[in-house]
């Protein structure tokens, strides 16, 4: 048998790309631990979402942007749908929600079998901004996780306080400084981890006011060439 093609595996979308698309609507088709961790994170994305199972006692998980009916999948629950995760313990069923969301037009992903959907969630390890996601397109659901295993010991919550802090830095930069080369000059010099030790030492509020200090030097040194 031959392998599946490159071009017609699911791609590993990340939760970011969702974000480019706007405020999306998701069909979830099961309400265990799996289809709770996927409704949690298209709602981290920004995402509507239709939560389908028959067991009114699965699924615990309440949002404003989260619909849960206590039914199996019906065509309608296809209605207005852009995402169809499918996230039961039946194969046979997911498989049915796939091929239903597929003819909708829908982008898909099966929780048990991925290589029959459009994409697959990554493993993630999130720290504010920071995201860093893990995939290994659906070769190996353990790995991904023993990877994100890793990392979550890797990287701690300053690296989120750093990349807020960078954020900011980022968007005063473009607001605030009109020559090109100067905003590029700026970001690489205190980009990076190049003020993650000084976070850590002296803290959030001291690390952004030694940020905005650097900023304006490099702003005056170049007026003054």
């Amino acid at each position: 048998m031959s392998e599946k093609a490159a071009s017609d595996r699911p791609i590993s979308l990340p939760i970011t790309l969702v974000k480019r698309f706007g405020s999306l609507s998701a069909l979830v088709a099961g309400a265990g631990s799996v289809g709770t961790r996927k409704v949690k994170r298209l709602v981290q994305a920004g995402a509507s979402v239709r939560w389908v199972d028959p067991d009114p006692k699965a699924g615990e998980f309440i949002h404003p942007r989260v619909t849960r009916l206590i039914d199996r999948v019906q065509p309608e629950h296809f209605r207005g749908i852009a995402i169809v995760v499918a996230c039961t313990n039946d194969p046979l069923v997911n498989a049915s929600i796939i091929g239903e969301g597929q003819a909708n037009r829908c982008l898909t992903c099966d929780a048990i079998h991925p290589e029959r959907g459009d994409f697959t969630f990554p493993s993630l390890v999130q720290r504010g901004r920071l995201q860093i996601a893990i995939s290994t397109d659906g070769a190996s659901p353990s790995l991904s996780a023993e990877l994100k295993q890793r990392l979550d010991g890797q990287y701690d919550d300053a690296y989120g306080t750093l990349t807020e802090l960078l954020w900011e830095l980022r968007e005063t930069v473009l607001k605030d400084v009109d020559d090109s080369a100067l905003r590029s000059a700026i970001l690489r010099k205190l980009g990076g981890t190049a003020y993650l030790n000084h976070l850590r030492i002296y803290g959030e509020w001291a690390t952004r006011t030694a940020l905005r200090i650097e900023m304006a030097k490099m702003v005056a040194a170049s007026v003054n060439r």
